[in-house]
């Protein structure tokens, strides 16, 4: 069968019919053997009578691949316009063409929530606010470097932070080292022989 003359819009028919292929809630979702059958049963509908085993079996392939391409853009589709904010103003935005059609998918692929194992953001601001106040004192940056203002601190984690400190207060004892070095007139000499 020529990819040409394919018949979209039968094809998520055909699928539609077959909850098993799509229907992530259903209990045969997870059943192989339900689900190939579903397929070679879509790959008979496409085939043309003359078709072979090979052709048939990349003819599968062939229809799965676009089922997972149409699956995508639907749920592109649908994040776009859960992410548009309202009254955002006249875009000229052309929707996917097979939206319609595919509106049987939007309770399977909607976007789930997902937790995280990270602190809440309150016990992180105090860390950050409580790790910013002790670094005040210590910030060091090269001359050349203006202050930026307006920008947010990204927080550190007490490990970071602690690396941060310590590499700090290597640079300090350095640049005293070296204070401390120019300045000793007998060492000086003494270097210059």
């Amino acid at each position: 069968m020529e990819m040409n003359n394919f018949d979209t819009e039968l094809f998520i028919e055909e699928v539609k019919s077959r909850r098993v292929i799509w229907n992530m809630a259903s209990p045969d979702y997870k059943n192989r053997v339900l689900k190939r059958t579903a397929w070679q049963q879509l790959v008979e509908i496409f085939c043309n009578e003359d078709t072979t085993e090979e052709e048939k079996k990349n003819l599968g392939n062939t229809l799965q691949k676009r089922w997972k391409n149409l699956r995508y853009h639907f749920s592109k589709e649908l994040k776009k316009k859960k992410t548009m904010k309202s009254g955002s103003g006249a875009i000229n935005h052309t929707p996917y063409i097979y939206f319609t059609r595919l509106q049987f998918l939007e309770s399977c692929v909607s976007n789930k929530e997902t937790i995280n194992n990270w602190e809440d953001e309150d016990t992180q601001n105090t860390q950050v606010e409580e790790n910013e106040a002790d670094n005040e004192d210590v910030e060091i940056r090269p001359a050349d470097t203006p202050a930026t203002k307006g920008k947010k601190r990204k927080a550190l984690d007490p490990v970071e932070q602690q690396f941060t400190d310590i590499l700090n207060k290597s640079i300090l004892l350095r640049e005293q080292s070296i204070d401390k070095n120019e300045e000793d007139e007998d060492k000086l000499f003494c270097l210059s022989l």
